[in-house]
């Protein structure tokens, strides 16, 4: 059936078409699974495997696991542990959970989960993964639109599918099956992963599409109040669909790109650094693309502050080059310098770049230090939520060994706690297992040369004054101003929480530059996470020793990164509230 034959029917209590129900649409959100990649053949192959090795161990009078009707009823579109759950219970059977820990031959839901995975990796190397032509198609339509677009599954292997694709540099916004695990989300129906694609696209539920093919996703849409629910029939699944609720079913997603782009609200990419504009009253400035000539203007828009200090939005273990340029800035902080200029003495006073706290750099064992704009990068994300103050960024990277690595972090400084910053950087070895360092230090080689008119006058304000390591995890770093003798402590703590093992840790302890070298060893598919949290203090400060034992009892007292971002969130959701800004 032709899509303007279904495009009339009423949909969730609406009185004419669906397009009445709605005047546009933000974003469009995908589902994996039979619409931009056919892995669902992958998939059910990879259960019936599982299933008809597992089956005769737990019960030898259950009939064999049916790729069609068992895979499209109990797991399509779960997550593994949920799929091992429903589908066990419709043959009456019940396994323990085990733990995450359980290998591939113990009888629980984890470990016939860890055992599936490895199966599909199995049937993801003999057979190529393939792209739906009307899906690529409709898919770059929005993207030369301006649309922004996610993917969404609850697949934990979605970085190796797009690869094999060939597209995962079209989806930069992504929440799948890892996510899931880190944030705790549960899978599909639940709206959850849905709900958070939306937030990272900046887009309510109701502007944004859902194209889905399975009806557990289907019936997350419907839940979730998304302003329009599509079910792409592929394996002959209409009534599935439509009984799930999908506003609408077709056969070809050709039939929906002219019907779809007619209702896609048109944004303009062209201000604010290239950042693309969201749905009226967004609070985010959002870049899906590396752009160097943009890197700067970029850096300064995306500044977080809380009124003490401030950090520009350079890339974590950027140093001043003819594209980034690093500045932490305190309140109150100048120097005063004399310039020996055509003949006559020139005297400027600066507000004082400081030491940068946020320099963290990742490297692979054999491979470059990955940051944008290397050839090795696939994609880059970067979202300032400026009514959070957070700066997010993810990036992802194949290096010329093959290996793809996802690199996630947030940023912000403090508005509960006004001398600490933090960043936290979670580090996905997506399809290799193997070792990587982490180098995340205080970088004092900082200087004022960032206008360009006074690159002539003197601009080295800072003299070091001493490193200190308080313990494996923290350091010190004191310098002072070279004339108007203002001493600036800086600490920072650097922590690996979960998914990483620490194999080796050593200080970095060099005349301008001071912090730890981290070796981790990551497993395939395990986010780790790095947590860095910063403090400063100055002499100008009140009440206070000295600078450097003042940072030293304000590093030693912060709390997590996960603590102290509530607390910030909360303390900009009361500010927002008391001056009714919304």
């Amino acid at each position: 059936m032709h899509l303007e034959h279904l495009w009339t029917q009423p949909g969730r209590g609406s009185d004419g078409t669906i397009a009445d129900k709605i005047t546009d649409f933000a974003a469009v959100i995908f589902d994996m699974d039979g619409v931009v990649t056919d892995t669902a053949g992958v998939h059910a192959a990879a259960w019936k495997a599982l299933f008809d090795q597992s089956l005769p161990r737990i019960s030898i009078e259950q009939a064999p696991f049916d790729m069609e009707q068992d895979y499209r009823t109990f797991v399509d579109g779960r997550t593994r542990e949920d799929g091992v759950r429903t589908f066990l219970a419709s043959r009456g059977i019940t396994l323990p959970e085990g733990s995450t820990n359980d290998g591939p031959t113990q009888l629980t839901v984890n470990g016939l989960a860890a055992r599936k995975q490895g199966f599909f990796n199995a049937e993801l190397d003999s057979d190529s993964v393939k792209v739906f032509a009307d899906a690529l198609a409709l898919l770059r339509a929005l993207l030369a639109e301006q649309v922004p677009v996610a993917l969404v599954t609850s697949s934990r292997n979605s970085g190796a599918v797009l690869d094999s694709a060939g597209i995962a540099d079209l989806f930069p916004i992504r929440v799948d099956g890892t996510d899931a695990v880190r944030m705790a989300l549960p899978g599909k129906p639940d709206p959850a992963m849905f709900l958070e694609a939306a937030r990272r696209l900046q887009v309510a539920p109701a502007d944004a599409v859902v194209i889905e093919d399975a009806a557990a996703g289907v019936k997350a849409g419907i839940t979730g109040q998304f302003g329009l629910v599509v079910g792409v029939d592929r394996t002959g699944t209409r009534e599935q669909l439509a009984a799930a609720g999908a506003d609408v079913v077709v056969e070809d997603l050709a039939d929906l790109r002219p019907k779809l782009l007619g209702l896609v609200a048109h944004k303009d990419a062209s201000w604010s650094g290239g950042a693309k504009v969201g749905t009226p009253g967004t609070w985010n400035l959002v870049y899906d693309r590396f752009d160097p000539a943009q890197e700067g203007t970029r850096e300064a828009l995306c500044t977080l502050g809380n009124g003490y200090w401030a950090t520009r939005g350079t890339v974590p273990g950027s140093t001043a080059d003819g594209v980034h340029y690093p500045g932490t800035y305190l309140a109150g902080i100048y120097n005063r310098l004399r310039t020996e200029l055509y003949g006559r003495t020139v005297e400027t006073e600066h507000l004082v770049n400081a030491p940068d706290w946020a320099f963290l750099n990742v490297q692979a064992e054999g491979g470059l230090i990955l940051r944008p704009g290397i050839a090795e990068m696939l994609s880059h994300h970067q979202d300032l939520d400026l009514r959070r103050g957070i700066l997010t960024r993810t990036n992802r990277y194949r290096d010329t060994a093959g290996r793809t690595t996802r690199v996630t972090s947030q940023q912000f400084h403090s508005l509960a706690e006004p001398h600490l910053a933090a960043l936290e950087v979670t580090l996905e070895a997506e399809d290799w297992s193997g070792e990587v360092t982490v180098r995340s230090a205080i970088n004092g080689a900082v200087a004022n040369r960032n206008v360009a008119a006074d690159r002539a006058l003197a601009h080295e304000h800072l003299v070091p004054t001493g490193c200190t390591e308080l313990d494996r995890e923290t350091v010190i770093y004191e310098s002072t101003t070279n004339q108007s003798g203002i001493t600036i402590a800086t600490a920072i703590r650097t922590d690996v929480k979960a998914g990483g093992t620490v194999v080796d840790r050593q200080i970095i302890r060099e005349n301008t530059s001071v912090g730890h070298e981290i070796t981790l060893s990551l497993k395939r598919g395990t986010p780790a996470t790095v947590e860095k949290t910063a403090a400063v203090a100055t002499s100008r400060d009140r009440a206070v020793s000295t600078a450097a034992l003042e940072v030293g009892f304000r590093i030693d007292r912060a709390p997590a990164f996960e603590v102290l971002l509530a607390d910030h969130e909360r303390t900009w959701a009361e500010l927002w509230d008391r001056f009714g800004i919304q």
